[in-house]
């Protein structure tokens, strides 16, 4: 018959192996709002950027608009008081002529040695030096109104390039910003499949940790 005497247990017996908690790796949800938090703060300084450069556009242009019309105004009034001084100085001029005609016309009545012929060749000279007169004053005020139309072309021409440049620049920013966009959701693609990777060996090591020590406690039971 066999007996068995239970003896105190032994304080030199192996003591089971007791994994360290490892730190815990970042999640997808964690690295993907990091993520959409520098997208917002990225996406947010180009749209300053955007409306920094639509604010100088806009001031640029309405500081060139008043610009023109402040020359507009200038010019017009320019040819207005031109205008009225070419009135002024022609009823002058008229004036003069027709006080002279009546001072030569006295002469020749008075003295009367003039012949009608005369008389009329002279009236022709004088209507002939105020047609020129009249015709010069319309050729100068046409020239300038010319000038005025060029000037307003000018001008328009600017406003449409600057506006150009303006909305081409716009659509640079925007495929900027679509192209961003775009790698952004690469790079969170190849960052998601890593961290799974990273993941599955985390995995893989734990399981082999988790096997290595059931083992151990075997070969150390069977002992």
């Amino acid at each position: 018959m066999l007996e068995f005497v239970l003896g105190e247990p032994r304080s030199d017996s192996p003591k089971p192996n007791v994994l360290s908690p490892t730190k815990q790796p970042p999640t997808i949800s964690d690295i993907a709002q990091k993520l959409k938090a520098a997208e917002e703060r990225r996406l947010s300084l180009e749209a300053q950027k955007v409306s920094n450069i639509k604010e100088k556009a806009e001031e640029l242009i309405k500081k060139k608009t008043e610009a023109e019309e402040k020359f507009r105004d200038s010019v017009r009034q320019s040819v207005e008081k031109k205008m009225e001084s070419y009135k002024e100085n022609r009823e002058t001029y008229i004036r003069s002529i027709q006080d002279k005609n009546r001072e030569h016309v006295k002469a020749i009545e008075n003295k009367r040695r003039l012949s009608l012929e005369d008389s009329q060749r002279l009236s022709e000279q004088i209507t002939k030096k105020l047609d020129s007169a009249t015709e010069a004053r319309e050729a100068h005020i046409q020239a300038l109104r010319d000038r005025l139309k060029e000037h307003d072309k000018r001008v328009l021409e600017a406003r449409l390039q600057l506006e150009n440049q303006t909305e081409s620049l716009k659509e640079k920013l925007t495929t900027k910003l679509q192209k961003a966009t775009e790698n952004r959701d690469s790079i969170l693609k190849e960052l998601q499949d890593k961290l799974q990777e990273h993941e599955k060996h985390i995995e893989e090591v734990r399981q082999n940790a988790i096997k290595e020590k059931v083992a151990g406690d075997q070969a150390n039971a069977g002992d």
